[in-house]
């Protein structure tokens, strides 16, 4: 038998100690970040964290963070998102856009005014074939529900009621200036506004968009980049397999743009078109509710 020397004693002890300590110290545990770092409610998946952030159950932003809730990059990062029934059925489903800042996603086109509004979030991470999809139950304070909002407050502002988000003011463009329009919107200084024929439009065929745009005084913007965004998909496959089709429009002058392009094959469905804004420094994303292209 080996006789252990004072001095190799002593290490051993140490190494012993170092690793009791090592072994004790907290690190950050994952599936813990449960608070909304934007003031909004958290849906968990295996692998991220989905923070929905929304005033009204017409709009809703979504924020990404990894397991220990640092932001996730939301480069090759693919998001859909639906409201659902009660029994799990989606619908409506909702058209998705990066926001302007590039550091998180907003759906639009659910109905307004709802008390309760269940979301599914189905996000592809980089790098993924398969979605993963997570649900997060989303409550507002209405005139007919007002105590509803004390419940998990989970927007971060005062929500506003639905006859004063009915009323957000539409782009004024002066008569006879520019093309009449289907949908207009304005937002941090540009008012944009977009129409297109057919009416409905259907995947496969021949679209003619026209997008017109002014600044906050009403006069033509005809210097901007101006790209729209066409989601096609399965029918019968809610999300699964759904794809982006894109095409410029050029500058017809006086604030005017326009192309017209068949965007994807005949056996899609159109689910959502968005629309991106680039003018020089400055850039600007916008959703059009589904209510503008089937309800024609």
């Amino acid at each position: 038998m080996r006789i252990i020397s004072n001095r190799e004693f002593c290490i051993l002890g140490l190494s012993l100690l170092w690793l009791v300590g090592c072994a004790g110290t907290p690190t950050p545990a994952e599936h813990m970040a449960h608070e909304g770092k934007q003031g909004g409610k958290i849906g968990m998946g295996s692998a991220f964290h989905v923070e929905v952030v929304s005033t009204s159950s017409a709009e809703y932003r979504l924020y990404l963070f990894d397991s220990v809730g640092k932001p996730l990059s939301l480069q090759g990062v693919k998001v859909e998102a639906a409201l659902i029934d009660a029994a799990g059925k989606e619908s409506p489903r909702l058209a998705v856009a990066l926001s302007e800042k590039g550091d998180s996603f907003i759906a639009k086109g659910g109905p307004n005014g709802l008390a309760l509004a269940n979301v599914r979030v189905k996000v592809t991470l980089r790098g993924k074939s398969e979605p993963e999809a997570v649900d997060v139950s989303m409550q507002y304070q209405t005139a007919t529900n007002p105590t509803t909002a004390s419940v998990g407050a989970p927007t971060r502002a005062q929500i506003v009621p639905p006859t004063v988000a009915a009323a957000q003011p539409r782009a004024t463009f002066v008569p006879g200036r520019f093309p009449q329009v289907k949908w207009s919107e304005a937002a941090s200084g540009l008012t944009a506004g977009a129409s297109f024929e057919p009416c409905p439009p259907q995947m496969g065929n021949q679209i003619t968009f026209t997008v017109v745009l002014a600044d906050a005084n009403g006069q033509p913007v005809s210097d901007a980049v101006v790209e729209i965004t066409v989601t096609g998909g399965m029918a019968t496959m809610m999300g699964e397999h759904d794809e982006n089709f894109s095409a410029k429009l050029q500058s017809q002058g006086g604030g005017v743009y326009r192309t017209r392009e068949s965007f994807g094959p005949t056996n899609l469905a159109l689910f959502g078109i968005s629309m991106s804004v680039k003018r020089n420094s400055q850039s600007w994303t916008f959703v059009l509710p589904d209510v503008v292209f089937t309800n024609c």
